[in-house]
């Protein structure tokens, strides 16, 4: 996928270093970074937390879930704000249907709501966020540079 080409040499370039927390996208987000050589150097932390329980468990504030429910804005930030590097990624949401994305470069939060159509194959549903994600994180990390 270029845009995940283009995101790893970012990150390499600047020396910066990425962690993700993602839902339902089941670590294809993890998965696109990792498959270029020398991710190790840029890439820090995964986390697939499906449920309620696991985001607790990794530090989402269990009341930000109760208060604005897990498939929301605030609690993707929440996801990105959990994993400490230099660029936070936190997504969540349902398949088919409204899927939330948080961008954190270092402390500016970048954030979108998609609607993802029903394709049949979840596949197909999930490539679709994740191309989303990293064009997303492409201009964040550009505006986040200035």
């Amino acid at each position: 996928m270029k845009q995940a080409k283009l995101v790893f040499k970012m990150l390499k370039d600047r020396g910066w270093h990425i962690g993700i927390m993602e839902s339902c996208t089941g670590g294809a987000i993890a998965n696109a970074i990792t498959n270029f050589p020398g991710s190790s150097e840029i890439f820090k932390l995964g986390l697939v937390t499906y449920s309620n329980e696991a985001k607790i468990k990794c530090g989402v504030s269990s009341k930000i879930i109760h208060d604005f429910g897990v498939y929301s804005s605030e609690v993707a930030k929440e996801m990105a704000k959990v994993v400490e590097e230099e660029v936070g990624v936190g997504v969540t949401g349902e398949l088919p249907g409204r899927v939330y994305v948080c961008i954190r470069i270092k402390n500016k939060y970048f954030d979108k709501k998609l609607r993802i159509k029903d394709y049949k194959l979840r596949e197909r549903m999930k490539g679709k966020v994740v191309t989303a994600v990293f064009n997303m994180m492409l201009k964040s990390i550009k505006i986040g540079l200035n």
